[in-house]
């Protein structure tokens, strides 16, 4: 395509041809010829001259908490037995007019490098690409565009606090197994301590089926060992609260979830647009978690009575966490009710002090086991809750 001196050579060029032709002026037709040969020779040029460069682009780190530093670094190696042109990179970024840079032509062989900074200070995904190269003729008339790197992205999620993970419940909840249900087998050469029912998220490989055979239904070796915890934490991201007050809040279940998972727990993520990340342990479970809470969004499909329901019915050996703000008295009720089903519940609170300077700082929410507000900040109180939590034996 033209260039903006290409599209003035072109409008010369055709206004010399119509004046010379019109008024039989041949020196001025000739010039007119001129110029559009001139341009056509430099398209040409730009669509059939070929480049061997290999390019390769890396954003470093693959992932980042909100307002954190990442850097796109990129790397041209000249495979071409000619040196190249002065090349113009154009490498998309969304949000952004994407980055522009010029690199100096490359001898046989060379290696160049270049590296720009993304914008990090929002959670969210920040796409990448596709990197195209510009090449230019050498009137500056033309220019084509090369290809050269797919899309990639980079994962701002949001930030995490260094906090302690929540203490485990002391015992499995009654409503899964009784003390009939939970019985201790001693028989010789058994590598388990007792049978109790099958739960959701159990390993099919640990059924016992001769015993699931005589209680007609599924029955699971439960070892002696410590029990592995499980925490499910409920975010409260509906359409009343604002992206300020979101973020604040999935930090905060960030944290949670991070420390939980650090401790070998198992974890869980329930969003109000009925988002339900499903039990789940390790790296990949907890880059999923936090790609799900830097993707979220304010939405009204839930209200939190009806969030907490899948939390409830699979809670053996789990604790629940409730992530929300501005809280009404018929969520406090819900929030009340499911706590008298399970062991352990606890609500965090967040003030719109945390996330509002405009707002006054209006001290702790009565009804939450943990308020945040802007003097009170998340790691401070959480900190403060779970040295209470460890002193009495369990979250209340």
């Amino acid at each position: 395509m033209p260039t903006r001196a290409g599209v003035l050579v072109l409008l010369i060029g055709l206004t010399a041809v119509t004046v010379g032709r019109v008024l039989g002026y041949l020196e001025i037709f000739l010039l007119g010829i001129v110029a559009l040969a001139l341009l056509a020779v430099c398209w040409l040029y730009v669509r059939f001259r070929r480049l061997s460069l290999q390019v390769s682009r890396t954003i470093s780190p693959g992932r980042v908490p909100a307002g954190a530093p990442a850097r796109v670094e990129l790397q041209l190696v000249n495979r071409a037995r000619r040196a190249t042109p002065v090349l113009r990179i154009h490498d998309g970024v969304s949000g952004t007019r994407g980055a522009r840079l010029s690199v100096a032509p490359l001898a046989k062989g060379a290696t160049s490098t270049a590296a720009y900074r993304l914008p990090t200070d929002k959670r969210g995904v920040v796409d990448v690409g596709p990197l195209d190269i510009e090449l230019t003729d050498p009137f500056g008339l033309t220019r084509g565009r090369i290809r050269s790197a797919p899309k990639a992205e980079l994962l701002v999620h949001p930030p995490v606090y260094p906090v302690r993970a929540l203490p485990e419940p002391d015992g499995q909840d009654q409503s899964l197994a009784t003390d009939e249900q939970l019985a201790p087998v001693h028989q010789s050469g058994d590598e388990f301590h007792a049978l109790r029912p099958y739960v959701s998220g159990d390993d099919l490989r640990r059924v016992h089926w001769a015993s699931s055979a005589r209680h007609d239904q599924l029955m699971v070796r439960q070892d002696e060992q410590i029990r592995q915890g499980r925490l499910t934490v409920v975010l409260d991201n509906r359409a009343e609260i604002s992206v300020d007050a979101l973020d604040a809040l999935a930090s905060i279940a960030a944290s949670l979830l991070v420390a939980a998972n650090q401790r070998q727990q198992a974890t869980r993520l329930l969003l109000a647009d009925g988002t339900d990340s499903e039990f789940g342990a390790g790296t990949l479970h907890v880059d999923t978690l936090l790609r799900s809470l830097a993707l979220a969004n304010p939405t009204g499909l839930r209200h939190l009575p009806a969030q907490l329901e899948p939390a409830l019915t699979d809670v053996a050996y789990t604790s629940i966490v409730v992530v929300a703000t501005q809280l009404g008295s018929a969520d406090l009720e819900a929030v009340k009710m499911a706590g008298q089903r399970v062991r352990s519940l606890t609500l965090v609170h967040v003030e719109p002090s945390a996330y509002d300077p405009a707002e006054p700082d209006s001290g702790p929410h009565p009804a939450a086991a943990i308020s945040v507000t802007r003097n009170l900040p998340f790691p401070q109180v959480w900190d403060r809750y779970h040295l209470s939590s460890r002193l009495v034996g369990r979250p209340s």
